[in-house]
């Protein structure tokens, strides 16, 4: 039985959820244009959204700008919440503030990018960089491919610097810079570049001239 539907541009995800909390709701929200939530007595037991399931699905939705929701009410599993509702609101309030200060930062592909230049881990990172994935799954794909190693509670541990490794390093550096570039010329924001330009013909000369000066030094 559907019991509401929402126009998300003037409620929020974490309003709704503390609705269901409080009247101990069964059943599930379903989101506009993807995703869904599955309540147990109000709590989330599990969530979906694109390829991401559970916790990082929930945040994700709590993130996202989903158009509308809609709530079926349904009896649903017993099981045990996926995290405390509360906690999930906290941290995905904290992670939409997070955004709001890295997303000018962000960089996505442009469609015209050449992947066969790439290696195919290589290339797999790149796909992710679409401007929306979360960081956690980034570095979950990176890890898979070998790009990186996680340490628990410590951080990550990049790649061992083998040639063919530093290679592929250069040519993703390469991609970032030639977006970047495009992006400010396409902007007309030039300022600066005359100076960046001089200061790189600097350092060109400078170590042109000492072939050697990193090791007599």
């Amino acid at each position: 039985m559907q019991l509401l539907s929402a126009d998300l541009r003037h409620i929020t995800l974490g309003s709704l959820l503390q609705v269901a909390e409080s009247d101990r709701l069964d059943g599930s929200f379903r989101f506009d244009p993807e995703g869904s939530l599955v309540l147990h007595k109000g709590g989330v037991t599990d969530a979906v959204h694109g390829r991401l399931k559970g916790i990082d699905a929930a945040l994700t939705l709590l993130m996202v700008r989903s158009r509308s929701a809609v709530f079926e009410m349904f009896d649903t599993d017993d099981r045990p919440p996926i995290a405390d509702t509360m906690a999930l609101i906290i941290d995905g309030a904290r992670l939409n503030d997070d955004w709001a200060n890295l997303a000018p930062q962000v960089l996505g592909i442009r469609d015209g990018l050449d992947r066969s230049r790439l290696s195919r881990e290589l290339a797999s990172v790149v796909d992710h960089l679409d401007g929306t994935a979360i960081v956690n799954e980034a570095v979950k794909q990176a890890g898979s491919q070998g790009l990186l190693i996680t340490l628990p509670k410590r951080g990550i541990q990049v790649m061992e610097a083998q040639p063919e490794t530093i290679r592929e390093c250069l040519d993703f550096r390469m991609v970032m810079d030639q977006e970047g570039a495009r992006r400010r010329v396409a902007s007309g924001n030039c300022a600066g570049l005359g100076t960046l330009r001089a200061q790189h013909q600097k350092l060109f000369f400078f170590f042109k001239q000492k072939t050697a000066y990193d090791i007599f030094t």
